[in-house]
């Protein structure tokens, strides 16, 4: 894995790692624990969280009961949204597979010049 220097500005900035001590030449020293912290932050985004959300869990402190009941509730939000998105992507798919059905029997037939598959999809989709 790989995170540019500008994306661990930016974590630094919205607050999801802590600034780290600099050298008297203004370079960051990040500690090992940089590393766990940055791959946690990639690792819940991927999954749906915000970084704002990651800051002020991370802020609050993970273990304690209010910002786990904070996470729960954050983590149930993203997998109610997964579900719908699911939902969404299963029908998309069944109209897919009806319409390239309708198509392929369409132009299986002699007299069909052209089965406008497009526009099948498309008013398939608006419907």
């Amino acid at each position: 894995m790989s995170v540019s220097p500008d994306t661990i500005r930016h974590y630094e900035r919205v607050g999801v790692i802590p600034r780290p001590a600099r050298t008297a030449a203004g370079y960051r020293l990040y500690p090992e624990s940089a590393i766990d912290r940055i791959l946690l932050v990639r690792r819940a985004c991927r999954l749906g969280f915000s970084l704002g959300e990651l800051a002020r869990f991370l802020a609050a402190g993970s273990g304690e009961e209010s910002a786990c009941q904070d996470i729960r509730t954050a983590a149930s939000r993203i997998l109610a949204n997964v579900d719908r998105q699911v939902a969404e992507l299963t029908e998309v798919r069944r109209d897919l597979q009806a319409a390239l059905l309708r198509w392929g029997q369409q132009t299986a037939e002699p007299s069909v010049s052209s089965a406008r598959l497009l526009e099948m999809l498309a008013y398939r989709s608006a419907s």
